[in-house]
């Protein structure tokens, strides 16, 4: 533990700096639980869109149009996309030194594609909301085109915030 004036400023599991528990502001306290609940929304919408695709492909017909369907897809990257760094931090935790070596360069470059695919498709998303309320849906449509715009939304702010899309393989 290090502590500076009477106040503790970091937590050392190791002796390793990447072991470091630091503090963090208030606002960036409030990322994780927001980005969980955008994790949760983005994997519902992603299971009800393949809920009505796979009977829609079945019968050829779909009531949904590219932009609805764009939209999903955007979901399903971003959840490939925390699936990905969940996998990775996992193996962090479990000390797998193969991580800071070059051979795992490509799939963090994988995971960074990834990661600028649904920052770029946030922009869909929002697309799909705007023309879900002008199209005067009804209000569960609303909802959820909304809900799904916020989360593909934070997902940008959050990657940004904490690095993950950075395009850096320095560590």
């Amino acid at each position: 533990m290090t502590v500076v004036d009477n106040r503790v400023v970091a937590i050392r599991r190791g002796s390793d700096a990447a072991g470091a528990l630091l503090r963090v502001s208030a606002w960036r306290a409030w990322l994780l639980p927001q980005f969980l609940a955008a994790t949760i929304v983005l994997a519902g919408s992603v299971v009800a869109w393949l809920a009505s695709v796979i009977p829609a492909l079945r019968t050829r017909a779909t009531s949904h149009g590219l932009l609805h369907h764009a939209t999903r897809a955007v979901a399903l990257i971003d959840v490939g996309f925390v699936l990905g760094w969940l996998w990775i931090f996992t193996r962090l935790g479990s000390g797998d030194a193969a991580l800071f070596t070059d051979r795992f360069d490509p799939v963090l470059r994988v995971l960074q594609g990834l990661g600028l695919l649904g920052a770029a498709g946030a922009t869909l998303a929002v697309a799909n909301a705007v023309a879900v309320w002008r199209g005067r849906a009804g209000w569960r449509s609303m909802a959820n085109a909304t809900l799904v715009a916020l989360a593909a939304m934070l997902f940008t702010v959050v990657g940004a915030v904490s690095g993950l899309l950075n395009q850096s393989l320095r560590y």
